[in-house]
C-alpha cells in the first residue's frame, strides 16, 4: 500500500517529550485555579490521574484530552 507523504508527520515527536510539553501546558493552565481537587471535581477527571498528566507521567485518552482542552 501505498501512503502519501503528505499524510506522514516529518518530524515526529517523541512521546516523552510530548507528554513533558503536554504537563507544562497543563500546569500554566491550572496556575489560575485554587485547588487541584476541586478543579478535576469540576473537569470530572480523577485526580491521581490529572496528577500523572502534570507530571509527564502519562497522555490522557482522546476523550479525556477532549473534556481538558473544551473546559480551557
Amino acid at each position: 500500500m501505498f501512503v502519501s507523504k503528505s499524510r506522514v508527520p516529518q518530524n515526529p515527536i517523541d512521546p516523552v517529550q510530548l507528554r513533558g510539553v503536554f504537563g507544562d501546558n497543563l500546569k500554566k493552565l491550572t496556575a489560575r485555579y485554587p485547588s487541584v481537587a476541586s478543579l478535576c471535581r469540576e473537569l470530572g477527571i480523577n485526580r491521581t490521574q490529572f496528577n500523572r498528566y502534570l507530571a509527564a507521567e502519562s497522555f490522557p485518552r482522546p476523550d479525556v484530552l477532549h473534556k481538558i482542552c473544551t473546559f480551557f
